[in-house]
Order: C-alpha cells, then structure tokens, then sequence
C-alpha cells in the first residue's frame, strides 16, 4: 500500500511555521524528554493519519512507515544547539529531519494504530550509541517485536541498516 505525502497532509490541520525553543542549552536527556511531551502532544495529529499506513501485517505496516519516511523526509541532522521536534504536518512540510523526526513519525503512527483499533503494538523508542566510547545516545529509532518475540528495527536514516548499537536505552510512552 502506498500512501502520498500530499494526500497525508490533505488529512492534517493546515500547518503554521510557529517555532519554539524548548532551552538554550539543550543535553540528551533534555532532548528526550522533549520527544516524549511532542508524542503526548501531537498524538491527535497521528489519529488523524495513522491508519492509512496499517498492512495486512505488522511487519508490512513498519514496512509502510519506512518507505513513507525514505521517500518524503529528506535527512538532515540538527545541530547541538537547534534540536526540535515538531508535529507531522511540520515534517511534512518542512520535508526534511533527522532521526528523532522519522522516530516521532513512526512512533506516532504506530500509536494511533493501536488507539484506532484497540490492539497493543509492542514499539518503543531506542536511544543509541555506535561508539564505545560514548555511552551518552545520539540516535534514536524505532523497535516493533511482533507476536513470535522477532524485532523490527525501523530506522530510516541513511546508514543506519545493519549498524548494531553498542549503548541502548529502550523506552515505550
């Protein structure tokens, strides 16, 4: 199934380029509990959306999700001192972010899925590390175990396939 970003944001509540700094000085942990309280918040934009990206499957609905992410999200990382979240219809527009943007959109899908048809999906956050040396996450993603116990790591970011993290912290809202 296949779902256009115009059609998805012809769904949305029309978007406002309005922006706020959560801090000056933001560190990871300030970083995650934003994306928590931006899943809270925007969780009724994800209601409005989310079903249009359900399989007849778990792992084809990830597979949905990611492709939908790949094809209309262009990566680009934020810097350490401008981290943002936004809701979907900012993404969307915007057309571009980074991990925590294609975590939010996924995970924000997935949970009004399971709002929608009253059915758990077992998805959490994970925050990662790929150095040794760095204990302290600086990549997120998404992880869906199916009802056979399988993980699928949906993670669209350029070069994260295949990647296993050394450091991980996982976390459900």
């Amino acid at each position: 199934m296949y779902v256009s970003k115009k059609f998805i944001l012809g769904e949305l509540p029309e978007y406002q380029d309005k922006w706020v700094t959560v801090m000056q000085r933001q560190a990871v942990p300030d970083i995650i509990r934003q994306m928590y309280s931006a899943h809270r918040q925007y969780r009724g934009y994800y209601d409005l959306i989310g079903l249009y990206f359900e399989g007849d499957t778990l792992a084809e609905t990830c597979d949905n999700l990611y492709n939908f992410c790949k094809d209309n999200i262009r990566y680009r990382e934020e810097s350490e001192e401008w981290q943002t979240t936004a809701q979907p219809t900012g993404i969307l527009v915007r057309g571009e972010g980074d991990c925590k943007h294609y975590a939010s959109f996924i995970a924000g899908c997935l949970g009004a899925i399971e709002r929608a048809e009253g059915i758990p999906i077992d998805w959490k956050y994970c925050f990662a590390s790929y150095d040794w040396t760095r204990r302290t996450p600086y990549h997120v993603f998404v992880i869906v175990t199916d009802d056979e116990g399988n993980e699928i790591w949906v993670d669209p970011t350029p070069g994260a396939y295949g990647k296993e993290p050394v450091w991980m912290v996982t976390r459900k809202i």
